[in-house]
């Protein structure tokens, strides 16, 4: 997680996005973005049962790839956004629901956008063997075993990291874990990344933060991410319960930036960004959704940890708002960069 932050006093970051720009080529570029959110609502029964769960925002549909998904009106009332989905979906053992794509969370997309995310909530019946909550590649797996002990499984990185025991059948709960890379390049021996993993339980307030290591084995295996299983439907480890608007995010979230008493599926997101590399005018050029009348403040940092101020009142354009930072004259000692990173978010 960020620690320091250097804007204004009086200046307010909300919904704060990063993107990473690494050597400064196109090529290079990878947003802090949410890789699947999904919600439904009593509106949505008819096409989740066809086979395709609704996401939220800038998320993809999933695909229910094995079983048929119901919903349910038994849905969390703790911590949940206003603007959230008024059913849950059930899991019987059966059921996996799959996110397009494959290596969504590969050590390089990771690296560019400085860790991942995942959310949940979920009410566990007391049935299942892994319980695989959310699942990327078989590998850096989010569970709960049969005892109902909650943990993050980094397969053969640093292994399974036990986050709870307080797992009560029938009740609904709420968890994340947000891995922040520590900015070191992937060691070229092991393939390995490193940093911490903070995680969440039943609230924002973090409950812990240790060190983790990530390998590259389920990059190899070019799966997807699943929601209630295993992304190749593995017997042991379906989910039996509620599980209610999961997400996975690019990028290591703060605490305000977490669904849990905070954000909705309508989040601020940078959705482009454009190096042009001009040596007269290098230019890196933002645009992300917009709210009509508001302010923006806007960021860059060299390591994530420090942040300089561009701009603490740049208006809004509308539904979309773009932003281009000229690094001539003002940030010459931008220019060259290896690594350099963005964010945004309403100035109050």
């Amino acid at each position: 997680m960020h620690k320091t932050v250097i804007m204004k006093k009086d200046t307010h970051l909300s919904l704060v996005r990063v993107i990473a720009l690494t050597h400064l080529i196109p090529a290079g570029i990878y947003a802090q973005t949410t890789v699947l959110h999904y919600s439904v609502n009593d509106t949505d029964e008819a096409t989740v049962t066809g086979g395709t769960v609704p996401g939220a925002g800038t998320s993809p549909d999933g695909t229910v790839a094995f079983g048929t998904l119901t919903l349910s009106d038994d849905v969390p009332t703790e911590g949940v956004p206003a603007e959230s989905g008024n059913r849950s979906m059930v899991f019987s053992l059966t059921q996996a629901v799959n996110v397009p794509g494959t290596q969504q969370l590969s050590n390089e997309a990771v690296v560019e956008a400085g860790g991942f995310t995942y959310e949940i909530w979920f009410k566990w019946d007391g049935l299942g063997n892994l319980n695989a909550l959310i699942d990327y590649a078989g590998t850096e797996k989010f569970r709960m075993n049969s005892s109902g002990i909650l943990d993050f499984n980094f397969d053969s990185g640093s292994g399974p990291q036990e986050l709870s025991t307080e797992v009560t059948v029938d009740e609904w709960h709420y968890a994340a874990i947000v891995f922040t890379h520590d900015g070191e390049p992937i060691d070229e021996v092991s393939l390995q990344i490193s940093g911490t993993m903070t995680w969440y339980f039943d609230s924002n307030e973090p409950v812990d933060t240790v060190p983790v290591t990530k390998d590259d084995f389920g990059d190899s295996l070019n799966r997807t991410i699943a929601v209630g299983g295993h992304p190749l439907g593995f017997g042991a480890d379906f989910v039996s319960g509620l599980i209610y608007e999961p997400r996975v995010s690019l990028g290591a979230l703060e605490v305000n930036e977490l669904l849990y008493g905070g954000s909705s599926g309508e989040e601020l997101e940078i959705s482009s960004l454009v190096y042009d590399a001009n040596p007269a005018d290098p230019t890196v050029s933002l645009t992300w959704n917009s709210r009509g009348g508001k302010n923006y403040v806007i960021e860059y940092s060299r390591d994530l940890n420090s942040w300089d101020e561009i701009d603490d009142a740049y208006p809004s354009g509308g539904d979309e708002t773009t932003f281009s930072h000229h690094f001539l004259p003002d940030f010459e000692d931008l220019v060259g960069a290896e690594r350099l990173f963005y964010r945004v978010g309403e100035a109050e």
